[in-house]
């Protein structure tokens, strides 16, 4: 429950509420919750020590190669692959687009009217323009 089901849902919840968000705090909030998901994948196995006497996961059977497989592929292979895809995720959402700033730069000149009066009261050129600010 605690290392394979708790983070695969966190990761999967995290994962849809990216695809399906509209507002950027909400895809943020997605990515972080299938980043942190996939760090316990990663360092879950190292934790489970404190609520075990051994490993959580069970004792690996086969050889070397196999367990080597086994956890690469189970925990810390896929932890390592759902955090580099919450990142993506987290570095997209962070990033301002041309919509976004177009849309800052209008609410801006629909401002710019009201900042140019108290420019030309307050005096013109450089320091006019820093004693209104």
């Amino acid at each position: 429950l605690w290392l394979e089901i708790l983070p695969g849902v966190a990761a999967i919840v995290g994962g849809a509420i990216v695809l399906l968000s509209g507002h950027r705090a909400v895809g943020i909030f997605g990515a972080w919750l299938a980043a942190v998901g996939g760090a316990w994948f990663v360092v879950g196995g190292v934790f489970s020590v404190l609520w075990t006497s051994g490993l959580a996961a069970g004792t690996p059977v086969g050889g070397k190669v196999s367990v080597l497989v086994e956890q690469i592929g189970y925990f810390a292979g896929l932890g390592v692959v759902i955090v580099f895809f919450a990142a993506l995720a987290l570095g997209r959402f962070t990033v301002i687009s041309t919509a976004d700033a177009q849309l800052a730069g209008s609410k801006t000149a629909a401002a710019e009217p009201e900042r140019e009066t108290a420019e030309t009261t307050s005096g013109s050129g450089l320091f006019g323009k820093l004693r209104s600010r």
